[in-house]
């Protein structure tokens, strides 16, 4: 077995074990350096670049888990096709993949993590059923029930090092059925304030 591999099945089992037995004050510091990381992806990714007064940003109220599995994730950091080799050092790299694919091996609530904005609606499970009905119509439906929507967006829960320094999640901007993409988000932390350093896409249509 490569010995890389090797390393970072270890580094998993090592998360899996601290994220069973997290201190409660980790688990305030996961959702504070989360909420600041969402809000500044929809200020600077979608809300920065529209009207904010009137526009409204709609998110699914559950984590998106696509296209978050190991074998996927693994290749694209391992290869470094995300170009994490020249960002981290070896073992936060490892220490962050092993956190982010713990923390999204199943959806998750995402209403927690947001502020009630005016700019901002979430949608319930039975509101996303409605909108969604025939496939074909999801669009039509999302702007008649929400006129003042530019977007819909799903998110993955964040994985962090275990220094709050660094992170990692995926994202997706949904605007029509030939106006949508998704992709990977490097985040790192400096002076208290978090910056995006590094967009990876995976898809687009």
């Amino acid at each position: 077995m490569n010995y890389r591999i090797l390393l970072y099945l270890i580094n998993c089992a090592l998360v899996l074990l601290s994220c069973q037995t997290l201190p409660n004050k980790d688990n305030q510091k996961r959702k504070s350096n989360s909420s600041q990381i969402y809000d500044l992806l929809i200020d600077s990714l979608v809300i920065g670049k529209e009207d904010p007064i009137n526009t409204t940003v709609i998110i699914k109220d559950s984590t998106s888990v696509f296209p978050v599995n190991n074998e996927y994730i693994f290749s694209i950091c391992e290869l470094d096709y995300f170009d994490m080799d020249s960002l981290l050092d070896y073992k936060t790299k490892y220490n962050l993949l092993a956190d982010f694919l713990y923390q999204n091996r199943c959806p998750n609530v995402l209403s927690n993590y947001f502020q009630s904005t005016f700019h901002v609606k979430m949608i319930r499970p039975s509101s996303w059923k409605k909108i969604r009905g025939n496939d074909f119509f999801i669009y039509k439906n999302l702007y008649k029930m929400y006129p003042k929507a530019n977007c819909f967006l799903v998110f993955s829960k964040i994985g962090f090092d275990g220094g709050f320094r660094n992170a990692i999640l995926y994202f997706g901007i949904y605007r029509q059925s030939l106006d949508a993409w998704g992709g990977l988000v490097y985040l790192k932390r400096e002076n208290d304030k978090w910056f995006i350093k590094k967009i990876k896409g995976l898809w687009i249509s």
